[in-house]
């Protein structure tokens, strides 16, 4: 029986058009024993597969291609469906057209290894927002320990000190 990972990589999928560079951004990273690679295809009118195919052989990989749209109407709930193909304790809720830093997975295990990770633990990366030439547009402040609370991180985005997306986060499966 193979082991459980520490990291689900979720990809809810429906555009290929930067899909190639996400997942090369995916297959650089450290720690691949330590995640799996999950792209729930969302019944994309793209051969996704296609894209997808190149990399079995580059991470722990799973595309699963659902039969339904459900992001053209709730993109929540397809962001769920995607993250119950997993079981890591970790889930990394990614995007189809943003790039992964170098050292992200590598800064993710090293958060986890530290004793003051608890339940209902997430983390934070900066976003950078960038234009179509790769000009970033705006990025928000670094954390100091990569962590945030649900306080500080609800207080920053009422007081409009930062932008937020799902890619930035990590979270515990227990808190999703």
């Amino acid at each position: 029986m193979e082991q459980i990972k520490k990291l689900a990589i979720v990809i809810p999928a429906y555009k290929g058009r930067f899909l190639k560079e996400t997942l090369d951004s995916i297959a650089v990273q450290a720690h691949k024993d330590e995640f799996v690679l999950y792209i729930g295809d969302d019944a994309s009118p793209e051969r996704l597969d296609k894209i997808v195919e190149s990399y079995q052989n580059k991470v722990n990989l799973v595309y699963h291609r659902f039969s339904e749209n459900m992001g053209g109407k709730d993109l929540v709930a397809h962001w769920e469906r995607c993250i119950q193909l997993s079981a890591e304790p970790f889930i990394w809720l990614f995007s189809d057209d943003d790039l992964m830093p170098a050292d992200g997975v590598e800064r993710v295990m090293e958060a986890l290894s530290r004793p003051h990770h608890q339940r209902g633990y997430f983390f934070r990366f900066p976003l950078a927002v960038i234009d179509g030439e790769n000009k970033r547009i705006r990025a928000n402040r670094p954390l100091e320990e990569g962590s945030v609370s649900c306080y500080r991180l609800l207080l920053d985005k009422l007081q409009g000190k930062i932008d937020s997306a799902a890619v930035e986060y990590v979270f515990s499966r227990e808190i999703w």
